[in-house]
């Protein structure tokens, strides 16, 4: 007896297998009819380019910027090497000791650049000059006030006429009335009047010190004048000194990087990616600025040229995305892809042909693609 309830599934399932595909047919009816076809017109449209050939964009046969001995090479030809990597180094010795002195000069030009012991020491001698010449000023108006004042000369010059005459009334009352005056009252007054001349004339000697002392401090006044004035260019002579330092640091540095350059330049290095495929000298040659060493190809991007025609050509063509396909010798076939960076604005007057050229990357590092190899280039253009 047959189960009732398998055979309602076996009913359900084979129901649900009519009922999928019928689905999936009217999705896809629904999203084709719902996508809109894009016509023939709407593609872009795709330009060949004739004869296309793969070329090097870089080479550069690597020079010698000084003369010297190579003395080391530590490269060899087929060997691929870094922007910038050493390829030959020259003998370096004479230039590394010129670098150290060039440094140790620079050092020195530093510390005398950085030193202001000298421009202190004079101002401050200019300062101590001032100060001296000031009081030396101040001292000359004393002696001035000293020599112009004849107060004492003549205070004294009166004392010794007044003490002349008290001893002359004595000696005269004496000679009239001789108990009149004491012998030793005349004494006193003889001495008193001898005294007052003596201070008379130390005041004459006096008066005479102070104008000569006047003089002196005058002489001294101008005397510090000089020498305020010598400090002065002595300060400027300083000052003059260190601005000269300040200069001979910025040349000492310039010949720093002198050094520094000569220096580098005996050690040539690539100055671009590639493979180097040429050594012209070997280690122990000498050689000179602008001779050959080494040749360097630039190989992980290459230059697709191939000829298009002239209606083709467009100005706005540069930028255009350009797909080359390259046959290797082994019959495989590889695609890159690339932009066109120039169009050239010259037509063949025979065949009415322009050249056009579009830059690929080399896969690498195996670098398959090598220059000379034939390519076939397409364009895509808008209509």
């Amino acid at each position: 007896m047959r189960n009732p309830h398998r055979r309602i599934t076996n009913v359900r399932w084979s129901a649900a297998k009519i009922c999928v595909p019928t689905i999936l047919v009217a999705a896809a009816t629904a999203l084709a009819a719902g996508e809109p076809k894009r016509s023939a017109a709407d593609k872009p449209r795709v330009v060949k380019a004739e004869s296309a050939y793969l070329r090097l964009i870089d080479q550069v046969d690597v020079p010698a910027q000084a003369t010297g001995v190579l003395a080391r090479i530590p490269i060899r030809e087929g060997a691929l090497v870094n922007e910038d990597e050493l390829l030959v180094q020259m003998d370096d010795v004479d230039a590394r000791l010129a670098l150290d002195r060039a440094r140790f000069d620079l050092d020195i030009a530093r510390t005398l650049a950085a030193s202001r012991a000298k421009v202190d020491e004079a101002r401050t001698a200019v300062a101590e000059a001032q100060a001296a010449g000031q009081k030396a000023r101040l001292e000359l108006e004393i002696a001035r006030k000293k020599a112009e004042s004849n107060i004492a000369l003549r205070y004294s010059k009166k004392s010794a006429a007044l003490a002349e005459a008290e001893l002359q009334r004595a000696l005269a009352a004496r000679k009239e009335f001789r108990d009149s005056v004491s012998q030793n009252e005349i004494e006193h007054l003889q001495l008193a009047s001898d005294k007052a001349k003596l201070d008379a004339e130390q005041a004459e000697e006096d008066s005479q010190t102070a104008e000569l002392t006047r003089r002196v401090k005058e002489s001294e006044v101008g005397a510090l004048a000089l020498t305020a004035k010598r400090r002065e260019l002595e300060l400027k002579q300083a000052e003059e000194g260190a601005e000269i330092a300040g200069i001979t640091q910025h040349v000492k540095e310039h010949d720093l990087a002198v050094a520094q350059r000569d220096l580098d330049r005996r050690g040539i290095k690539s100055p671009l990616a590639g493979v180097v495929v040429q050594i012209f000298r070997r280690k122990g040659e000498w050689v000179e600025p602008g001779d050959k060493v080494v040749r360097v190809l630039r190989i992980d991007r290459l230059r697709a040229e191939g000829f298009i025609a002239a209606r083709d050509a467009r100005r706005d063509l540069t930028g255009t995305a350009a797909t080359v396909i390259v046959t290797l010798p082994d019959n495989r076939q590889v695609e890159v892809r690339g932009k066109i960076v120039f169009v050239s604005p010259e037509i063949d007057a025979v065949n009415q042909q322009v050249m056009v050229w579009a830059e690929v990357e080399n896969p690498g590092p195996q670098f398959l693609l090598r220059p000379g190899m034939k390519a076939a280039m397409t364009i895509e253009v808008d209509k």
